[in-house]
Parts: structure tokens; C-alpha cells; sequence
């Protein structure tokens, strides 16, 4: 029986901070980083550790795409927090 694959949630959580800067600019991007201090992100948008639940940083990951645009949160956000299963 094989191994059900691993998923990488900081290479998923890398590729969402990184989609962040590219459509909202840096300075937004690591502004509202601030406000998930369980994730320690470099200033190209590498997340080098997680240090809490996995599922709340998702919650926040979310959020944070949400209060500026619904609508990119939806289609470019949810997609890639939905490949995470806890």
C-alpha cells in the first residue's frame, strides 16, 4: 500500500504570500503579515517556520487575501488553502 503524499503547507503557504506581493505589492503584503505573527516570512515571501496550528494560519492566510478583494480571495486564495487537509 502506498504512502498518501506530503503536503508541503509551508511551500503552499510560500506560494500564497508570494501570489500576495505580485497582485498587492510588498508593502501591503508584509503590513498585514504583521497581523500573523505565527509565521516567520522572509522578504521574498518564504515562509521559513510555522509555529502554530496549521488550520488557523489558513484561516488568517485567508482573511488576509478577503479584506481586499472577496473576489481574488475566492479564485486565487481558497484553491490553494483547499489543497492543505488537516
Amino acid at each position: 500500500m502506498a504512502d498518501s503524499p506530503t503536503i508541503d503547507k509551508t511551500k503552499i503557504f510560500s506560494d500564497l504570500i508570494k501570489k500576495h506581493i505580485t497582485v498587492f505589492g510588498s508593502d501591503i503584503t508584509f503590513a498585514q503579515l504583521k497581523h500573523i505573527p505565527e509565521l516567520d516570512v522572509d522578504d521574498q515571501g518564504n515562509v521559513k517556520n510555522i509555529s502554530q496550528d496549521t488550520k488557523e494560519v489558513q484561516e488568517k492566510l485567508f482573511d488576509l487575501w478577503n479584506q481586499l478583494s472577496p473576489f481574488l480571495a475566492k479564485q486565487i486564495a481558497q484553491p490553494e488553502l483547499n489543497k492543505i487537509t488537516n
